[in-house]
């Protein structure tokens, strides 16, 4: 893990010398010339001149021009030698070959085809490596006057000693290379002086690196002894690796088991620059007072935590809760840290390498399990006795729940309901003068007062009553959230009123308070239950009276109360008469004359009181047994729910007319089934039916002939939907009527489709005339017939086309 970098300064001298050195080179032609005549043709043309011989034998004309010359500078050279002074004034005509001789360096040179040079000097700039030892020319690396960083080595003094014969050897080694101008091939290196020296360095960037174990290395010099060696000799007095956060704090030393927890490793340089980002946090912070020495901690954070305080305090200003703790500081090591778990450490941390060891300081962040919520929880059960604004901590870190339950918690603690009830104030306030808005702590109290152990003896209404008044004293509620509070009292505890007068007391309460009387279906149960049979009989002691409209059940009260006051009008009762008993016998004629003006009204009205009670039955778990108990439900309502449902029978509406028949008629026209289709209903009474069977047994052999004629076509005509058979209802007979007798009873039985306009066929007078008195209508036999004569041809047809069909199908199957 890089920790820093760090720059090393290596010694080096730089010695200007200079090289003395003597150079051969190739001879021209001329000269070759030169030398190959004296070393050939010396003895042979011994007494022939020397310009004779270039210019008569070889042809080489002006030679003393161009010859002459090129024989001084060989002689110069010493490479030849002559017996007698020969200058640029001699002739060549005077020189002859054996005048003229070659010397042994000269011989040497003719025989490589070389010259002698001329001695020279020149300069050389030498590089020498004091740690390595090492001597080398100059080369392009850039050196500096003044060290930097880690001197490699001390230079204390200049006596160094120049090595000649290596730097003789370096330009050996450059003579094919054309390094300098000067240095040829047939160069010879005579002597090298060491020339005037300064002392140079070299500088070398790298990175220092930090292994789990404590061990150093660098990056680049991983491998080099001496970069190491003195890396280490020389930790302890590195800058960048000093405590440059503050120097007067002792620090730890670093407990390498968790450097694989490191997240970041830094110099302690930029510890500054670390914490601006941690204290930037907007939600919470936490700062280790005993690390962070400025006098003040600037942060945008709403909760600041200040460990390893002198004392234990809380202050709140501008939104913003700084909390001073006497503890600890949380994580080991710890400037500052965040609710995002950033934090910035710092530490001493062991170090060593191969050549020894060291300590150096070093800011860090490091990867943490701290649990914010317990540290809080923590906290407050430490403090909150001290100081309970402790508890607004909770809100900070863990949230509006976190707090609620915290507040609630301490408010259960507080034996005395006063002092719980200045406590709640107190701390909902601190909240909101630091981020809780009103709904939210609205919603935190209410939650408090509906469920506190207090709450939980409230078991009657009187009780409830008293505790809304505890609060509504101390004005710690609105009266919306009173409005809520009782009603969630009410289910939790499943408090239920004793009575009427039980449940009047709460609302009259609660109208003296001004709290507005709501969302009560949410308890009718609770509240109606054993309220509401008693607002009945308030009701049917006196029917005009309605109640005030609290919930669904005053509301269904009042309309079941309007409803039954519609009946009475419909039927021309008096008010209340249906709870003054009136007898069901009087009603029957009442009934009848109802529907000679409206079909649907009193319907609707029975329909409606049916669902009523039904609802209330769901919501209250009232029985019918308890409605007719109580008399919710007398024998005059069921009187008339009993007449108008028979009366409107729907089963019939599929047909568009009704019939009922006489026991004459059926004697007198036995098939009168066949005059009619499959939209006309005929009734045939049940008492017409126990007629005709008193008739099978008669003496007269033709009425029993067609009494049983008539049972037999009943009895053929069972299962078809447009017969049927219907008993008497002797409680829709108006009064003086006998229900004893059969007329009386078949009248009753037709009086049951009163709805559908039911037609009597008799040719009986005094029932025609009992029909009459009921406003049903009536006919004979004998005009039935004559009407519906076209409805007997069709079904004849179809019976002989069933019948022959038939006839086929049996031929058919024989085949």
């Amino acid at each position: 893990m890089e920790i820093s970098s760090i720059s090393f300064s290596k010694p080096y001298i730089e010695y200007n010398s200079i090289v003395y050195h003597f150079t051969s080179r190739k001879s021209a032609a001329i000269e070759w010339l030169i030398l190959e005549l004296i070393n050939r043709y010396s003895n042979e043309y011994s007494s022939i001149s020397i310009k004779t011989i270039l210019e008569d034998m070889l042809f080489i004309p002006d030679t003393d021009s161009l010859v002459l010359p090129s024989l001084i500078e060989l002689i110069n050279l010493r490479a030849v030698e002559s017996d007698f002074y020969i200058n640029e004034n001699t002739s060549l005509s005077s020189i002859f070959p054996s005048q003229i001789r070659l010397t042994d360096l000269g011989k040497e040179l003719q025989s490589k085809g070389l010259i002698p040079g001329k001695e020279a000097e020149d300069s050389v700039v030498f590089i020498y490596d004091i740690i390595s030892n090492s001597l080398e020319l100059e080369n392009k690396i850039i050196f500096q006057i003044n060290p930097t960083g880690i001197k490699l080595r001390d230079i204390s003094d200049n006596n160094f000693v120049f090595d000649e014969n290596k730097a003789k050897m370096i330009l050996e080694e450059l003579k094919n290379r054309n390094k300098f101008s000067w240095l040829h091939p047939t160069s010879e290196i005579r002597r090298i002086d060491r020339g005037s020296l300064r002392v140079i360095w070299i500088k070398f960037n790298d990175k220092i690196n930090l292994l789990e174990d404590g061990k150093i290395e660098l990056k680049d010099k991983k491998n080099d002894n001496n970069f190491n060696k003195s890396l280490i000799e020389n930790i302890n007095n590195i800058e960048t690796l000093k405590n440059n956060y503050s120097s007067s704090i002792k620090l730890n030393n670093f407990d390498y088991s968790n450097f694989s927890k490191i997240l970041d490793i830094y110099e302690t340089s930029k510890i500054d620059e670390k914490l601006k980002n941690v204290l930037g946090s907007k939600d919470f912070v936490i700062v280790n007072k005993k690390l962070y020495e400025k006098d003040k901690i600037k942060t945008n954070s709403s909760l600041l935590l200040v460990y390893g305080s002198d004392d234990f305090s809380i202050d709140i200003k501008d939104k913003k809760m700084t909390l001073y703790i006497e503890d600890d500081m949380i994580l080991e090591n710890c400037i500052a840290l965040n609710k995002d778990k950033t934090n910035v450490c710092i530490s001493n941390f062991r170090v060593h390498n191969d050549f020894g060891d060291g300590v150096i300081s070093l800011g860090y962040s490091i990867s943490h399990q701290i649990d914010f919520n317990e540290i809080s929880s923590e906290l407050i059960n430490k403090y909150q006795i001290k100081d309970a604004r402790i508890l607004l901590i909770s809100l900070m870190i863990g949230g509006i729940e976190a707090f609620r339950n915290n507040v609630f918690n301490l408010f259960n603690i507080i034996e005395n309901f006063d002092d719980a009830l200045n406590f709640i104030s107190d701390i909902i306030n601190n909240a909101k003068a630091l981020k809780l808005d009103d709904n939210q702590a609205k919603s935190i109290i209410n939650h408090i007062f509906s469920n506190n152990k207090k709450v939980n003896d409230i078991k009657t209404i009187n009780l409830l009553i008293s505790y809304l008044m505890t609060i509504v004293n101390r004005k710690t509620l609105d009266n919306n959230s009173i409005s809520k509070l009782y009603l969630s009292i009410i289910k939790k505890n499943n408090i239920k009123s004793l009575d009427y007068n039980d449940l009047n007391k709460l609302f009259d309460y609660l109208k003296h308070i001004k709290v507005e009387i709501k969302d009560i279906d949410s308890v009718s149960k609770n509240l109606y239950q054993n309220a509401f049979i008693d607002m009945m009989k308030k009701y049917m002691s006196d029917t005009e009276y309605r109640f005030e409209e609290f919930s669904s059940i005053e509301k269904s009260i009042n309309s079941f109360a309007n409803n039954i006051k519609s009946i009475e009008e419909s039927l021309k009762l008096k008010t209340g008469d249906i709870y003054n008993n009136i007898s069901a016998s009087s009603l029957s004629y009442k009934i009848i004359e109802y529907y000679k003006t409206s079909k649907d009204k009193i319907l609707n009205n029975l329909n409606n009181i049916d669902k009523i009670l039904k609802d209330i039955s769901s919501k209250l778990e009232i029985t019918e047994e308890d409605f007719k108990n109580n008399g919710i439900i007398n024998t005059a309502l069921e009187s008339i729910k009993s007449a108008v449902y028979k009366l409107n029978d729907k089963s019939i509406n599929n047909f568009s007319k009704v019939y009922a028949v006489d026991t004459n008629v059926l004697i007198n026209e036995p098939k009168i089934f066949d005059y009619i289709d499959s939209k006309t209903l005929l009734i045939i009474p049940i008492t017409v039916i126990e007629e005709l069977d008193k008739l099978k047994d008669k003496s007269d052999e033709n009425i029993q002939f067609k009494a049983r004629e008539a049972i037999r076509n009943i009895e053929a005509n069972n299962n078809k939907a447009n017969i049927r058979k219907e008993d008497y209802d002797n409680s829709i007979l108006p009064e003086g009527f006998d229900k004893n007798k059969n007329d009386n009873k078949i009248l009753a039985a037709a009086m049951k489709f009163l709805a559908k306009d039911v037609v009597l066929i008799t040719d009986d007078n005094n029932l025609k005339v009992k029909a009459d008195s009921q406003s049903i209508k009536y006919i004979s036999l004998e005009d039935f017939k004559n009407n519906n004569l076209n409805k007997k041809d069709a079904n004849q047809i179809n019976n002989n086309q069933n019948k022959n069909n038939k006839k086929k199908k049996n031929k058919k199957d024989k085949n």
